[in-house]
């Protein structure tokens, strides 16, 4: 569902520019082809460049926080015929939020029954457990390669392509813990306890993408795309970019 509302609001965002970049670019097809617009003939024709991209990954593992960001992208481009071949070297930042479980979702995630949880907590006192984890940085170091197909030829392509390389993380897990303390009259404090921890990695990353880039200048395209981006030994997250790219 997620990607069929991405390709539809893609393609709504490429009829807009079309009307903006030419009275007719469908004249391209109805011309058997031969029709270039002579403001970006050769647009990527062996050139360099580069893209900025806003991204949200959602998580693939349900145990995983949500990851958001960004990435910077250094492009070469060289056509083909109508074909655009791009080579990148891309890096990002990242984070998330925090994601919290309670004493039952850590309980069960080690085979333990509801009420065998609850016989521990009454037994150690224990009013309230919360464990958070957060990514405090992901950085993702990648090289690619994509294939642009041309919808209207130098105006809109839709791309596909992968990338591989390597993310340095660093996760935090903090779990904190309260209980009943109880005083010799018979009523009782809360005592809080907490202890953290950070681990660092670098995992062997790969991807594949795929999406719409189409002209809002002579050297400048807008981007809409979708990557399914795996790392570290969790589900690969379903990431959504908008960005843009420019050539020199």
């Amino acid at each position: 569902m997620k990607i069929n509302l991405f390709i539809t609001c893609a393609l709504g965002l490429l009829t807009c520019a079309f009307s903006v970049q030419a009275s007719d670019p469908w004249n391209y097809y109805r011309a058997g082809g031969a029709y270039s617009s002579p403001s970006y003939t050769q647009k990527y024709d062996s050139t360099f460049g580069m893209s900025i991209k806003g991204v949200y990954g959602i998580a693939g593992d349900s145990d995983m926080p949500n990851l958001g960001g960004g990435l910077l992208s250094l492009n070469s481009y060289t056509e083909t015929g109508d074909i655009v071949h791009e080579l990148s070297l891309t890096a990002g930042l990242m984070s998330s939020d925090a994601k919290h479980f309670n004493a039952f979702d850590i309980g069960r995630e080690w085979g333990y029954s509801d009420a065998q949880i609850q016989h521990f907590l009454n037994e150690k006192n224990i009013t309230n457990v919360d464990l958070k984890i957060k990514y405090q940085t992901s950085i993702p170091l990648l090289a690619g390669y994509t294939l642009n197909l041309p919808l209207v030829q130098e105006k809109a392509y839709f791309f596909l392509g992968g990338k591989i390389g390597v993310t340095f993380n660093s996760l935090k897990a903090t779990a904190t813990i309260d209980r009943k303390i109880w005083q010799y009259d018979s009523t009782y404090r809360i005592e809080r306890g907490r202890a953290s921890a950070t681990e660092f990695n670098a995992d062997f990353t790969f991807s594949a993408t795929l999406g719409f880039r189409f002209a809002i200048g002579n050297t400048t395209d807008l981007i809409l795309g979708y990557e399914l981006l795996k790392f570290h030994d969790t589900d690969p997250y379903h990431v959504i970019q908008a960005g843009i790219s420019w050539t020199f």
